[in-house]
């Protein structure tokens, strides 16, 4: 399977999602099965998934070429940043993916403090992942929000109220409420006996009577489960930027300034130093020589199979 899906991977309704509302945008998952893992008879990248609500479907995680799920968190994983600090919350050693300003640095969030758009949110971020030296520039939150990419997390979260599956060995529908869901992903729940009982979304046992809101989170600023590299809605992969410097950029047309420039063709006209092709995906300023723009190069990232006068579509972060 693809290296960035493990089991216990928490997931939501990702870009080519085709599925229908059975399955409501924004209602955490966890991944339970993966093809070629462990016998899995399920397709060749896919995956299997028990959404919180006790639902079960199988998801396409590089099948046909199509990434029907994101990864919201993966802190079921216990990967931690050991070494970094949050700089809203403070909180030493968080886990999950660290966002990294890519305005101010040496600034980074933890995730719940980026959803919750601390710091400034005209600013992109770069997003890193546990163990990766490569961030991926996401948008700039403040444009996503006008995207409608900002969306609701819901699903089992404190105070939500689950029952137990018929193969749990507590019998099936007795009902709880949800006490906490700790880092490690572990789920505390206090059942109406009295008894409490700690449970885990990897070997999810639990379904959600009634859901409660988990945060919220943009969906195209999460990792693509099963994709190397997938950018959604202008996230655009880059190792170190150089800040400030500036790159010559041709339009198709000059009419594409003083008109919406998302989704606006351009053509790639010059390669960078090391041979690497361009794609963009940042601020441009205003044109220059009538057809010409200039765009700061931390917007720039390598991605193959593009060359000169070829055309991409160009997208402002």
């Amino acid at each position: 399977g693809p290296s960035n899906v493990k089991l216990g991977l928490r997931v939501v309704r990702g870009p080519d999602w085709r599925y229908g509302e059975d399955i409501a945008d924004g209602l955490v998952g966890t991944v339970v099965e993966i093809s070629g893992h462990g016998g899995s008879t399920i397709p060749s990248n896919s995956v299997s998934v028990v959404w919180d609500t006790g639902v079960k479907g199988y998801y396409r995680s590089g099948f046909e070429n199509a990434f029907d799920l994101c990864a919201i968190d993966n802190l079921e994983q216990g990967e931690y940043y050991y070494l970094n600090n949050c700089e809203h919350c403070r909180e030493r050693g968080f886990a999950g993916y660290k966002w990294s300003c890519s305005v101010c640095p040496g600034y980074s969030l933890c995730s719940p403090c980026y959803m919750s758009d601390k710091h400034d949110t005209s600013h992109t971020f770069f997003r890193f992942e546990p163990h990766s030296q490569v961030g991926l520039i996401v948008p700039a939150r403040y444009h996503s929000m006008f995207l409608h990419d900002k969306k609701r997390a819901t699903g089992i979260f404190r105070d939500a109220v689950v029952s137990r599956q018929q193969d749990s060995r507590g019998g099936s529908g007795e009902i709880g409420q949800v006490l906490d869901v700790a880092k490690g992903g572990e789920i505390s729940v206090r059942w109406l006996s009295g008894s409490c009982s700690t449970h885990r979304f990897g070997q999810i046992d639990l379904e959600c009577v009634k859901q409660t809101f988990g945060g919220f989170y943009y969906k195209s600023h999460l990792p693509v489960v099963g994709a190397k590299y997938k950018p959604i809605m202008g996230a655009t992969q880059i190792n170190r930027p150089n800040y400030g410097r500036m790159l010559p950029i041709g339009f198709e047309s000059p009419a594409v300034f003083g008109t919406s420039l998302f989704g606006s063709q351009s053509r790639i006209t010059e390669l960078d130093s090391r041979g690497k092709d361009l794609c963009l995906g940042g601020q441009a300023s205003r044109p220059t020589g009538g057809i010409f723009s200039e765009v700061f190069d931390s917007s720039v990232s390598s991605v193959s199979g593009l060359g000169v006068q070829d055309k991409c579509r160009l997208r402002f972060l």
